[in-house]
């Protein structure tokens, strides 16, 4: 009997946002989540959802690369693919106590699993 918990990622539209001719199939990954490769093996991406102690459904995202930091670009793509073009997603700096780092050259969104906002709105006034 499978302990896979579904998720509401979708693989398939992860993959054609960020590009069919450049990434492989999503593989799944842990217990609510997916993992694709770059077809030049030069990128990696991690997608995963989980119910928090606040009782709602978070998504993280992450991408990787072996010899550089993802670019604004990439983290614009992923972000778009995870979230779709109107849902919100967060480049957390964490405390030095709680910061945790096992990748050098890895970048994470986090964000509701439906995209919802969490952050008041920093550009209702005209400008951040």
């Amino acid at each position: 009997m499978s302990t896979r918990v579904l998720s509401k990622i979708d693989p398939l539209r992860l993959r054609a946002v960020m590009g069919r001719a450049d990434w492989l199939v999503p593989h799944e990954f842990g217990p609510a989540g997916w993992r694709m490769l770059h077809r030049d093996q030069d990128a990696s991406i991690l997608v995963s959802e989980a119910h928090w102690n606040d009782g709602r459904l978070w998504r993280h995202a992450s991408m990787t690369r072996p010899d550089e930091v993802p670019s604004y670009d990439d983290l614009c793509r992923l972000k778009r693919a995870v979230w779709g073009d109107e849902g919100e997603a967060y480049a957390v700096f964490a405390t030095a106590r709680n910061h945790i780092n096992i990748h050098e050259r890895a970048l994470h969104l986090w964000g509701l699993a439906d995209g919802s906002p969490v952050l008041p709105n920093f550009g209702a006034r005209g400008s951040i």
